[in-house]
């Protein structure tokens, strides 16, 4: 167990060139880019060589949650029909695996207005491009492209390393869309560990809607 903590100390150390903002980042020479690769390839074999009864977490058991809103019964009315969606995802890898890329696509007639990421709970700050406004798929795709991904997952079976983070998503849902359908998802990891490097799921999420009036017989027949 000591040499699961060591190892992740030492990939922790080698992180820092890219732990920094865009203005505060430095130019890494090469050959450091190529000791870090190195480093974290050996470290790896080293413990899968030391430690080999421990079963290792991949990027499969990785998770993803929505937080918001609380129920995937989602009420759309014409008082309510710009909804933000939060989500908790939490890379479960022990192998070196870290997340790059995570898309998550929307049922047709939702058109996405914002997007945004929440790092506190993370030991390492993400920097990511996002792209998908004024569509129904959101993009966060890595902007650093070093020898990481972004979200990091570190060695060792120890399940209270996990990182995670949050993504907060603000979708405006087309009038009088009522639907039963769901939300899927795409992580995308940075290739290291074992497989799988991608993961994919969908969340249930149904649309409804009330009358306008006590007396709108024709809302509540639609409900049918």
């Amino acid at each position: 167990m000591e040499m699961i903590s060591i190892s992740s100390a030492i990939m922790r150390h080698y992180r820092q060139p890219w732990d920094r903002t865009a203005s505060e980042r430095v130019d890494v020479p090469t050959d450091s880019r190529l000791e870090l690769t190195i480093m974290k390839n050996l470290t790896l074999l080293l413990i899968l060589l030391l430690v080999p009864t421990i079963v290792f977490a991949s990027l499969g058991d990785s998770t993803v949650e929505m937080e918001y809103p609380t129920s995937s019964q989602v009420l759309v009315s014409p008082e309510v029909q710009v909804i933000e969606f939060r989500f908790k995802v939490t890379n479960r890898s022990h192998d070196g695996n870290w997340i790059s890329n995570l898309h998550f696509t929307f049922p047709e007639r939702c058109w996405i207005t914002s997007m945004s990421w929440d790092d506190s709970a993370s030991s390492e700050d993400w920097n990511f491009n996002t792209d998908g406004i004024n569509t129904h798929s959101a993009h966060y795709y890595q902007s650093d492209l070093g020898v990481y991904g972004e979200i990091p997952g570190w060695f060792g079976p120890d399940t209270d390393d996990c990182e995670y983070g949050w993504f907060t998503i603000t979708v405006y849902i087309s009038p009088g869309l009522v639907a039963l359908g769901s939300i899927t998802w795409l992580l995308e990891g940075d290739d290291y560990g074992l497989p799988p490097h991608d993961l994919s799921g969908s969340l249930p999420l149904n649309f409804y809607s009330t009358p306008a009036e006590t007396n709108t017989f024709s809302q509540v027949k639609s409900l049918y």
